[in-house]
């Protein structure tokens, strides 16, 4: 992102939810607001605004109760009108300010089942019930833990504010250090599932940081479904096998070289994913952020407002839908490949393919065969590439 009419992009991609007109008077405010502060472009607005997702969460959370929630799943809302551009010293504390409205943003990912209590017997784990004798004096779980876990087949973590990694180990464990604004409701190993989840005391919304969810499982483990969601921090999962795995998240990078059954899942407001591992289908839908893909895939789709795909992994079909980026595409794709982008240029290695193209400047093996549109027919993959104001380069290997 480097205008100023991409942040205002990306902007608008993350206020989706207000109403048309209340959402052009908010972007024509800013926009007024940055031409006479002499903000011209991207890196000037993000430092004075912060980034595009960061300035938008706090407009929402101002501008809440009056919208309804609509498909976005990044909504939420207090009540309260005020359009008034914040300095925003810090990234991380004012997309975690964002937490206290974590459940309205993922309640497909609400952990069910009864929360342990002061009147609830403790589930029947003994992991679960040694978290539980450390309640603290308000009777909350701790808000560290570092031990042996009984055997899980699925995981589902919930917090507001970490980093979330899993690495292999002899046996399986949880260890982990959440912020000191958040309760943890649950946490153990119920049945075959290990729950995790947080959220933020009543009076407070924003934090003192970024935590640390750490848990360990055999490299043989048989894992089904997977589940990590958290305002801000990434996921970091390793080379082992699972049914299905999906990451939810407003900011942070997350590295996946897992092999799944299935399909991963990523949703993300702000940062790159980078997948080298292998799956069925790779979904992975952004505001502001990119795909590094070098794992195989049958299906690989991309949806940003603004973020670039570099793929040099293997796939059936490719897809890639942005409002500004780029896209290189140097792996192998034996179906079709469709891009389609309103500013940003298009690479692609394929050998002898069917080509679509559209473009202000269209190349193929270095020559330059097209200025707006451009037609072949070959033996190998469908290519079909639009840019309304980028460059498209086609090159055999």
């Amino acid at each position: 992102m480097h205008t100023a009419e991409e942040y205002f992009a990306a902007l608008e991609a993350c206020l989706k939810q207000m109403p048309a007109a209340d959402r052009a008077q908010t972007i024509t405010y800013y926009r007024e607001y940055a031409q006479e502060g002499g903000l011209l472009d991207a890196e000037q607005l993000r430092e004075h605004f912060g980034p595009p997702e960061a300035l938008a969460a706090r407009i929402l959370e101002d501008e809440a109760g009056k919208y309804p929630q609509q498909d976005s799943p990044k909504s939420a809302g207090k009540k309260g009108v005020r359009l008034v551009p914040v300095l925003l010293g810090s990234f991380i504390a004012v997309v975690v300010a964002a937490s206290a409205l974590l459940a309205a943003l993922h309640p497909q990912n609400t952990v069910e089942g009864p929360l342990p209590t002061d009147n609830a017997p403790a589930p029947q784990s003994t992991d679960a019930a040694s978290l539980s004798d450390g309640k603290d004096a308000d009777g909350n779980l701790p808000l560290h833990y570092d031990g042996e876990l009984d055997p899980f087949t699925e995981i589902a973590v919930d917090v507001v504010s970490a980093e979330i990694k899993v690495e292999t180990g002899d046996g399986y464990g949880l260890r982990y250090t959440l912020c000191d604004n958040e309760i943890v409701d649950r946490a153990g190993v119920e049945g075959q599932t290990l729950y995790l989840t947080s959220h933020n005391k009543s009076n407070q919304s924003g934090s003192t940081g970024v935590g640390e969810v750490c848990i360990t499982v055999p490299v043989d483990a048989d894992l089904g479904e997977l589940r990590f969601s958290t305002v801000c921090g990434g996921v970091d999962m390793p080379a082992l096998s699972c049914d299905s795995l999906r990451v939810d998240n407003i900011a942070g990078n997350s590295v996946l070289d897992c092999v799944v059954t299935d399909n991963v899942t990523v949703d993300s407001i702000s940062g790159t994913v980078r997948f080298g591992g292998q799956c069925g289908q790779l979904e992975v839908d952004a505001t502001s952020g990119g795909l590094n893909f070098t794992g195989k895939a049958d299906a690989v789709l991309l949806n940003t407002t603004s973020g670039d795909l570099d793929f040099t992994g293997t796939a059936d079909t490719l897809a890639m839908d942005a409002t500004s980026g780029s896209a290189r595409i140097e792996g192998t794709v034996t179906e079709q490949v469709r891009v389609d982008m309103v500013s940003g240029n298009i690479f692609v290695t394929a050998a002898d393919p069917t080509v679509t193209a559209e473009g202000n400047s269209i190349r193929y093996n270095g020559q330059r065969v097209g200025v707006d549109s451009w037609s072949r027919q070959g033996s190998g993959c469908t290519l079909i590439l639009e840019t309304s104001s980028g460059s498209v380069s086609i090159q055999n290997p």
